[in-house]
């Protein structure tokens, strides 16, 4: 069974070894988000590093040290944030023990969020701040070791993965495709984002990480069940074999290929990815059929034809410099 955040803005309550340690208001996974922080806050600590926090996550920090069980129960949710507000402060109100530190009904709501980051110089100071955490490398080592022991937990990956699949809904794919297709309109922009991928630095870094990420047998897995799925996907072969059939796609493609320096380095890349490929269990199977499938295409092998027709006379063109 597929986890799904709570409907709209909420009330939740944390209980630790069944007692209701505190009350709150949120939205999509802000009531699992605590337990996380304190986590974190146990790791940070006994790495030796000195971290402050609030008396609430102190508490709850030493309750897990401690092999306290905590559980986030969702009290009503379907709520407006003005809604919300309000039953959080009746709540905290009636609960015994809690640790709350304020009486509730504090705290963003969507619109406040929207017109706080309007404000183009808190914009920019959040940037700024980013940007020097960004270059600090304790930082950054910090933030790496964290996120890699979150996604550690089956239960934390498997939130996170559904609340992904679940923002990411038509309405914001279409969006998001249109803010990346008017930044790389931007000349400047394409100009710095295609002199960044040409750096051998860059390229490196990518293999690098690749390579770090196919290394586990499960990763590797996980990937080919993926893109099993993406291309049984009738819908998207279609989109697919829409989109090669574009002469204008099938240009930039062609121009891209043959902009990339032929180094050694990429043709035994391509070579040892293209042997690893084959050697998957049913592979020859699948790229035989999938052939056959494109080729029984009259339009498809008429493009095939005809590429292969420009190739050649390409080729012929070219001077002989005394092969």
């Amino acid at each position: 069974m597929k986890f799904a955040y709570p409907i709209g803005a909420y009330v939740y309550a944390i209980l630790v070894d069944g007692l209701c340690r505190y009350i709150g208001k949120g939205t999509n996974g802000r009531a699992w988000e605590h337990e996380k922080i304190a986590r974190r806050l146990n790791e940070s600590r006994s790495r030796g590093e000195k971290v402050k926090a609030t008396r609430f996550y102190n508490r709850l920090a030493k309750a897990l040290r401690d092999g306290a069980s905590v559980e986030v129960r969702i009290l009503r949710d379907g709520l407006t944030d003005d809604a919300a507000f309000l039953l959080e402060i009746e709540e905290i109100a009636d609960a015994d023990q809690s640790w709350n530190e304020a009486e509730g009904g504090l705290g963003f709501t969507s619109a406040s969020a929207r017109r706080f980051f309007a404000d183009p110089e808190v914009r920019k100071r959040m940037s700024e701040a980013a940007k020097a955490r960004g270059t600090d490398p304790d930082y950054c080592k910090l933030m790496a070791g964290i996120i890699k022991a979150a996604w550690a937990d089956p239960n934390i990956r498997e939130r996170q993965v559904a609340g992904i699949r679940a923002s990411w809904n038509p309405k914001r794919r279409k969006r998001m495709a249109q803010i990346v297709k008017a930044r790389w309109a931007d000349s400047k922009y394409r100009e710095r984002q295609l002199q960044t991928r040409a750096a051998s630095e860059f390229r490196e870094r990518q293999s690098q990480a690749v390579k770090a990420g196919l290394a586990a047998p499960e990763v590797r897995k996980r990937k080919s069940e993926s893109m099993q799925a993406v291309w049984d996907s009738s819908e998207h072969r279609e989109r697919h074999a829409q989109a090669m059939a574009d002469p204008k796609v099938r240009a930039r493609i062609s121009q891209a290929n043959r902009k990339r320096p032929l180094t050694p380095e990429l043709l035994e890349s391509t070579v040892r990815a293209r042997k690893v490929r084959w050697a998957m269990p049913g592979a020859s199977k699948r790229m035989s059929l999938a052939a056959k499938a494109l080729w029984a295409d009259p339009g498809w092998r008429k493009r095939m034809i005809e590429a292969r027709a420009e190739a050649r006379r390409e080729r012929a063109s070219i001077p002989d410099q005394g092969r």
